[in-house]
Formats: C-alpha cells, sequence, structure tokens
C-alpha cells in the first residue's frame, strides 16, 4: 500500500508541471546571523508547495472532479430556480425565501467551480509554480526588512536549484548583513518644558539607548512609551502622531564602527503647546438606553450617578472609578476604570466619552445593565482521562444580579454526570459506572469585604469577595463519598497579567460512607509494604480538611492570538490544619488529633509551581513546553498523611500519556502480579512531583491539527515511615519496596520516566477534541540498565496509552 501511494504522489508532480513549470518545493534563508529567520521566513511572496497535501489535491482533481459537470450543475440549478421564481409576487417572502435558497447553492457550487472540491480545497493543497518575480519581490522585502533593523549595507540574492527530471525546484535566498549601525547619540528635542522634564524624569525606562544597535521596531516602541507616558500625565490631547524622529547616518566612532545620531522630536500642536487636563465633571449613566426625561442624580465625591431611580450601590461604583473631579488625566486611570466596570458582569457595556473646554474634560460613562436573572444549562458527553467509556453529564445554573443591592452575584448551579471508569479493585480491563451529583452555591462581591480600610486601599487591583458552599456526591466501584465544602475567597487583579486569589477559609467535611472491602484491602497492604498510611485518608469515615491558601498566576498569552510568545506560571501554596488544631487544642484537656466526637482532621502544606510556555515558530506550527513541580508533606502530631485531594498523581491525558491516569510511580515501585510483571492496576499518590512535556504542534488541513511530543514525569514518597516488622512479609522486601518508592537526590533522575507520542486534535474553535498516544520509552519500573524500552514496543496496553480529552494537554 505504501509503495502505490508514493507511486501516486510521485504521479501527482508529474500532473502538474511541464518544462516551463516547475513547482516550489522548498525555500530557505542562508547567512542571517543576527536577523531572525522566522521573521524572514514569513516575508516569502510563495508557500511551497507540500508533497503530501500535493497527493490529496491531486486525488480530488483526478478521480472526484469534473469541471463540466460543475458547470452543467450550475445552468441546472439556475434554471430550476427561475422556473420556481415564475408567477411569484415580487417582494413576497416565498420570493426571498426561494432567492436565499438559489444564491446559497449556487455559491457552494461556484466555490467548487474556482476552487475545487472537498478533498481539493479542505484536505488537499493546489500546486504552486515558480515564480521568479516574487522571488525577486521577496528579496526586495527581505533587504528592507534586514535595513530596518540596523544592517543599513546589507544584500540579499536568490538562486534556485532545480530538478529537471522531477520539474521541481528549491529556492535559497542568500543573506549579506554586512556591519551593523549603533546609536552613538540620541536626543530628546522639545520646547515644552515641561514635558522635557518629564521625559528627563523617566530616562531610566526609555527602550533606546546610546550604544545599542539600530532597530526601526525599537524607535516605534519608544514613540508608544513616549505616547502613554505623556497622556499618564495629563496630556488628554496628546498622541504618538506629535513625535518625529531624524536619523543621521554616515558616522564612525573611534573604533570605526558604523554609528548614526537620533533627534527624537515632540512637535507641537497647530494651536500652541500641549495642555494638561484636569476633570472638572464626571457623569456616570447608569441606563443610558432607558427614557432620559425620567431620571434621577445622586452625588458621592463629586461624580454624578444619573439613573431612572437611585436604588443603587454607588459607594460600590466609587471604588471602582479611578478618577474623580479634580485629578488630572491618566489615560491608564480610564482604562483601569473601564476594565473594573465591565469586569462586574453588571452592565452589557461600558462606553466612554470626553468633552473638553479650555484645559478642563467632562467626562462622560455610559452603561446598560444586564438582566437582573439568567439562567444557563449544559448538556454533553464527558471523557474522562483513560476511562476508555464517555458518559452524559448536565450542567444547570442559575443567576441572579444585584440581589442585595450591592452589585453581587449570586449563582445556584448544580451538576449531575454518569462516567465510565476503569476500576483496579474488580475485574481486570472492566469499565464501571461512576456518578457524581454536585450543588453549589456562590455569591461574588466586586469589592473587598474585609474589616479594615484595605478595601479603599486596594480599590486599584479590582478585588473581589466570593463566598461559597457546595455538596458533591461521589459513588464509583470502591469507594462512595460525600463532600461539604465551604469557601472564602479574595480575587485581584494585580495588574494586565498577573492575578492573585488568597483564601483564609476553605473548610471541607469528607464523609467516607461506602468502601469496598478489596480497596480496604489495598489500602491495608499499601500500609504495610510500602509504610503508606494512606488508609488514613479513607478511615476513620469522617475527616475535616481545612487550609489557608493563596494562588498567583502570571499569564502573557492573548485570548484568540497564537502569533506571538507567551508565558504562563501559575505558583500555589496551602496550608491546612491550622484551625482545627488550635480548636482540638483549646476544646478538650489533650488533643487527639480529631474534633466533633469522631472526625480526624489533616495538618499539611502544599505548593507547587505549574510554568507554560508557547513559541510560534511559524504561521502553522507552534512549540509548547510544560514544566510542573510540587511537594506535599502532612504535619503536626496527628497527621500522617495527607488528604487524599492533596497527593500529586502523574499519568493520563494532561500529564505523562503514555501511562494510564495516576499510575506512574511512586518512584521505581511498581505492583506486580503473581508472575512478577508491572501491573499498574492502582492510582498511585505522591508527596513530590516533577512532570514536564515538549510538544510540536502543527494545523494540517481544516479543523484537524497534528502533535507530536515528549512527556516526562514522576512522583516520588517524601515522609512514608518504614515499616519492616510484618508478619506476613519479609522485611527486607518491605524495606526495599519502600525504598523503591522514595524519593532521593542520588537516584530521582534515574526514575523519571519518559514518554513520547503523536496526537491529532479536532479544533472546532468552541470545542477541541484531543487523540493523543503515547509510547513508554523508559520505564523505571523496569530493573537498572533494562529501562529504555523504546525497542520493545508493540501495541499492547501495557507498553503506551490512547489518551481522549478535551482541550489542549496544557
Amino acid at each position: 500500500m505504501l509503495t502505490a501511494v508514493l507511486l501516486q504522489s510521485g504521479c501527482a508532480t508529474s500532473y502538474y508541471t511541464d518544462d516551463e513549470h516547475y513547482l516550489l518545493t522548498g525555500q530557505k534563508v542562508k547567512g542571517n546571523k543576527k536577523t531572525d529567520a522566522a521573521a524572514l521566513e514569513a516575508l516569502y511572496r510563495q508557500e511551497s508547495t507540500s508533497s503530501f497535501y500535493l497527493f490529496f489535491y491531486y486525488l480530488g482533481d483526478r478521480y472526484f472532479y469534473d469541471s463540466l459537470k460543475v458547470v452543467q450543475k450550475i445552468e441546472k440549478t439556475e434554471a430550476k430556480y427561475d422556473k420556481k421564481l415564475e408567477g411569484v409576487k415580487p417582494g413576497s417572502d416565498k420570493e426571498l425565501r426561494l432567492e436565499r435558497l438559489r444564491n446559497k447553492k449556487l455559491e457552494k457550487l461556484r466555490t467548487v467551480q474556482e476552487e475545487g472540491n472537498w478533498l481539493m480545497r479542505v484536505v488537499g493543497e493546489p500546486p504552486v509554480f515558480f515564480d521568479s518575480t516574487l522571488a525577486s519581490e521577496t528579496t526586495t522585502q527581505m533587504k528592507a526588512y534586514i535595513y530596518n533593523q540596523g544592517f543599513f549595507d546589507n544584500n540579499v540574492t536568490w538562486d534556485a536549484d532545480s530538478n529537471t527530471r522531477k520539474h521541481t525546484l528549491k529556492v535559497t535566498y542568500r543573506v549579506e548583513e554586512n556591519d551593523p549601525h549603533y546609536i552613538r547619540d540620541l536626543n530628546y528635542i522639545t520646547d515644552d518644558s515641561s514635558i522635557a522634564n518629564i521625559i528627563a524624569a523617566n530616562q531610566s525606562s526609555a527602550l533606546v539607548q546610546t550604544g545599542d544597535r539600530y532597530q526601526e521596531a525599537s524607535l516605534a516602541a519608544e514613540r508608544d512609551r513616549l505616547d502613554k507616558l505623556l497622556r499618564n500625565r495629563g496630556y488628554y490631547g496628546f498622541s504618538k502622531n506629535f513625535i518625529f524622529y531624524d536619523v543621521y547616518y554616515n558616522l564612525t566612532d573611534s573604533t570605526g564602527r558604523k554609528m548614526v545620531d537620533i533627534n527624537l522630536k515632540i512637535n507641537n500642536p497647530p494651536n500652541g503647546k500641549h495642555r494638561v487636563y484636569t476633570y472638572d465633571n464626571v457623569v456616570v449613566d447608569l441606563q443610558a438606553n432607558e427614557n432620559q426625561y425620567q431620571r434621577d442624580t445622586l452625588t458621592l465625591n463629586g461624580v454624578h450617578y444619573t439613573a431612572p431611580s437611585i436604588d443603587f450601590p454607588a459607594g460600590v461604583l466609587d471604588r471602582k472609578l479611578q478618577f474623580k473631579p479634580g485629578d488630572i488625566y491618566q489615560l491608564d486611570a480610564v482604562v483601569n476604570t473601564q476594565g473594573q466596570l465591565g469586569s462586574m458582569d453588571m452592565f452589557k457595556f461600558v462606553n466612554m466619552n470626553f468633552d473638553t473646554s479650555g484645559t478642563t474634560l467632562v467626562a462622560r460613562i455610559a452603561t446598560s445593565p444586564l438582566p437582573k436573572y439568567q439562567v444557563t444549562d449544559e448538556v454533553g458527553l464527558l471523557v474522562s482521562q483513560g476511562s476508555g467509556a464517555p458518559g452524559p453529564f448536565a450542567n444547570l445554573t442559575f443567576k441572579v444580579r444585584n440581589w442585595f443591592k450591592s452589585y453581587e452575584t449570586f449563582e445556584l448551579s448544580g451538576r449531575y454526570s454518569i462516567e465510565g471508569q476503569t476500576s483496579s479493585f474488580f475485574r481486570e480491563d472492566s469499565v464501571y459506572r461512576a456518578r457524581e451529583v454536585g450543588v453549589n452555591a456562590s455569591l461574588v462581591f466586586p469589592t473587598l469585604i474585609f474589616p479594615t480600610r484595605l478595601r479603599y486601599t486596594l480599590a486599584k487591583y479590582n478585588p473581589k469577595t466570593r463566598f461559597l458552599i457546595g455538596y458533591t456526591d461521589i459513588k464509583r466501584p470502591e469507594y462512595a463519598r460525600q463532600l461539604f465544602r465551604g469557601n472564602l475567597s479574595y480575587i485581584m487583579q494585580l495588574g494586565n497579567n498577573q492575578a492573585l486569589t488568597i483564601s483564609p477559609i476553605d473548610l471541607n467535611v469528607v464523609r467516607t460512607r461506602q468502601l469496598a472491602e478489596s480497596f480496604e484491602q489495598y489500602l491495608i497492604n499499601l500500609q504495610r509494604d510500602q509504610g503508606n498510611p494512606l488508609i488514613n485518608s479513607f478511615i476513620p469515615y469522617n475527616s475535616i480538611v481545612s487550609s489557608l491558601s493563596a494562588s498567583w498566576t502570571y499569564n502573557t498569552s492573548e485570548i484568540g492570538t497564537a502569533t506571538k510568545e507567551s508565558f504562563y506560571l501559575r505558583v500555589n501554596t496551602e496550608l491546612g490544619g491550622l484551625t482545627p488544631g488550635l480548636l482540638d487544642r483549646t476544646s478538650s484537656a489533650e488533643a487527639d488529633g480529631t474534633l466533633l466526637g469522631d472526625a480526624s482532621y489533616f495538618q499539611f502544606h502544599r505548593t507547587d509551581i505549574d510554568g507554560r510556555y508557547y513559541l510560534p515558530l511559524n504561521k502553522p506550527t507552534t512549540l509548547a513546553g510544560r514544566l510542573h513541580v510540587g511537594i506535599a508533606n502532612p504535619w503536626g502530631r496527628f497527621s500522617q498523611t495527607l488528604p487524599y485531594e492533596k497527593f500529586f498523581f502523574v499519568g493520563g491525558g494532561n500529564s505523562v500519556r503514555a501511562w494510564q491516569p495516576r499510575r506512574l510511580g511512586p518512584g521505581s515501585f511498581v505492583e506486580r502480579d503473581a508472575n512478577g510483571n508491572p501491573t499498574y492496576l492502582y492510582e498511585q499518590p505522591g508527596e513530590i512531583l516533577l512532570e514536564g512535556s515538549l510538544e510540536l504542534r502543527r494545523e494540517l488541513f481544516s479543523v484537524v491539527e497534528g502533535a507530536i511530543f515528549a512527556d516526562f514525569g514522576n512522583v516520588w514518597n517524601n515522609n512514608f515511615a518504614r515499616v519492616t516488622d510484618s508478619e506476613d512479609q519479609d522485611p527486607e522486601y518491605i524495606a526495599a519496596r519502600q525504598e523503591a518508592a522514595q524519593f532521593s537526590f542520588s537516584k530521582f533522575y534515574n526514575e523519571i520516566a519518559v514518554g513520547v507520542g503523536a496526537g491529532l486534535r479536532l479544533d472546532f474553535s468552541f470545542l477541541i477534541v484531543r487523540f493523543d498516544y503515547g509510547i513508554k520509552t523508559f520505564d523505571p519500573a523496569r530493573p537498572l540498565g533494562q529501562r529504555f524500552v523504546l525497542d520493545e514496543f508493540q501495541f499492547r496496553r501495557d507498553q503506551g496509552s490512547l489518551q481522549i480529552g478535551i482541550g489542549y494537554p496544557f
């Protein structure tokens, strides 16, 4: 079959070429040392022909496309609808409907006529024939780009390497950058002393400095910086159109380096000097679409609020406004105010307009409220990592806005789901039903509710206060648990890219109402063989998990853009059990690790850091990387283990994809069957986490994307006691198993699992469905010296894993 495909691919090339038309099959840039190659490649005036996509285009063209038939279909369709339209009343609904149908069908047919059938348009790509004129235009654009990087004396040529037998051709663009020009002197010229003083005081943040290589982009960025700087100092009418720069060439320094002098000029407006503007009045119209003749006005701190009635919390809005009458104009304050009002989830829109009179401004803010009540529902299929069987889910959310007249949002949501889960404790390779039912109620206030003046001090960070209570009932073959949760969180936006969430109260009451005998026996064996006290996460059956946590996020990615380098960093830290431990000590003569009778509590700390990096290599290709590390430990006299939900797990569709979900580790430990073969049957919790991925993503055709990836990682134990007094097992055997799971700097690098693989993603814009297949490459469960297993690969479950998921893995 492969031979037939290759022969067809060769036929595709010969089918479209002749002695005068050569396929452009490759382009590359050589000689550039400091100029970005990707930027130069983006200037190609022609895209190279891909043999892979040309093959599908050829199939569609040769075997499934007949241009004469398409023309006949167009004529037939036109005649059909012309006949249907005969006698139809002009301008009637029937005529409009028939016209729409006619135009829609003709549009589809004409697309086929001009661009080919589905296989040619969507899967395949048409042949690209080399055009020397376009190659010359490419060199011209490359010269201009390199010139703007400071290489004024650059030269770019092209040459072609042709294959006369196959009628294909590859182009090489040869770059000679020559010596760059550096900035010898940089002067800011203005006859406005106030502006000159502002520029001088902020010179340390300038984006262009003497000694830098001349770059057009840096000068443009410096113009933007000056524009923003001055508009944040009251210069409302200023714009970067007033900034010009003159460059003086043909200069050298004492070492013979080529230099330039730059004069950055800030011109005055035609009517005199630039003015500093102050707010004279601020008017906020809370219902701009309502009757303008029936308005009430309330004034607070000089700001006039107008609405059909004054039944609204002006104090909340007052803290959102970052400017008041008497303040000078600041661009950042305007942007921040619009962002804070828009993020309240109260208004359909927030528009701002400014009227000027002399050197004063009247700011007019117009809003329109969103509906008070909102109901949303969602029904679909839930695909759990590695579960093997999707199940239905349903979500229903009821939202009420401004219920208590404080611009708060109240949400009541319910969730029901059923999914297939592979069970480790019953018949192997069987899928059992797992059910989850949950109800959550949250109340979010657009301000900081805290008994100090912090609500005013931190107002510029757009703080929010969220109260949440919830109930979840989980039933699995191994266990059934109920979780009751209460949470108080403060959420702040520290800047355009940073967010901080602090949760001083996060209380969870966990009740294990059912525990399968086989699962309980596994937990007993785990404690016996590894010293792992995981059983304490399930027995006693009632437990309390409380914590104080903080999460900081830094994110430079922009929604809807995939053309810029971006970075994501999240740091979570959590300290659990402070309050229950204090109550235990004060409520009884002697602390015993329980509250409210027999409810145990956990004292622990947990920190993890998750970093992600995205680098677009070219238009269809992106390189993505991830590194995730973490550590967690119990602390205190009565806490021998972590709550089960606070452990780290590795393996699955968003982790090391060659292993089944949560089945990798800890360390080189692995469960084995009676024959000594690794089974990977049980979830494997750990207290230390290290995992990462490197993935190359590329758009293939239509909604289909492809990826190749490499994952690595593992979890380890850090705090488990060594148990060697078991009556059922040899103490040396038990100690060896515990040693395999324990973290050690001397051996952890030999216990990092590695998997490689490939995947397909279906990007429907609103939903991404992902199919990844990972292959075990380095298996730490094997003896040292035998852990590289890629050469043993076969399509078996214990050597690879198919992961189905929603969204990207990271």
